[in-house]
């Protein structure tokens, strides 16, 4: 599966308290099949600046034995994260956060724009030309990776699996 997140690293847990960012969310997320990684449990860290959209994002898929709130504000929390960010952690450690960089866009343009084309002729009723353009954007929500594209003044979250099928 296509995985557009950028590893997580240490550097951005000062720059997340600087900001007033102190919650992180954690979850299983399988993102890839690497032989590099093979073996390794693959988590994100979603980003809250409120305890109470944590705790929604928790309940949501309270079912993960990955799931967890973790507190930037609290000394055994930090040393935590950087115990699973250590280069011989069985995780790799993923931010949600997610950049319009040119790889990317690129990557979507090339490879997924005949597959998002198909999945919207078959599923809406937008009639986008031949030449059009979409911008597609990639998004997160509590463990499922989206696909957010705008046309005209409608907008449509599809879950990326089901872009992949096409």
């Amino acid at each position: 599966m296509f995985n557009p997140f950028a590893r997580f690293i240490p550097e951005l847990i000062d720059a997340f308290r600087t900001q007033g960012e102190r919650y992180l969310v954690s979850e299983t997320f399988h993102a890839s099949v690497d032989v590099f990684t093979e073996g390794n449990t693959e988590l994100p860290f979603c980003l809250y600046n409120d305890l109470a959209f944590a705790q929604i994002h928790l309940q949501a898929v309270r079912a993960d034995h990955y799931i967890a709130i973790i507190d930037l504000g609290k000394e055994k929390h930090l040393a935590k994260v950087q115990e699973m960010l250590a280069p011989a952690s069985p995780y790799l450690i993923y931010s949600n956060l997610v950049h319009d960089n040119p790889p990317l866009t690129d990557l979507l343009d090339k490879d997924y724009a005949p597959k998002l084309r198909k999945y919207i002729e078959r599923h809406t009723t937008w009639r986008i030309y031949k030449n059009g353009s979409l911008k597609p954007k990639i998004q997160l929500i509590f463990r499922e990776l989206f696909v957010v594209v705008r046309f005209q003044l409608q907008q449509l979250r599809i879950k990326f699996a089901n872009i992949e099928n096409y």
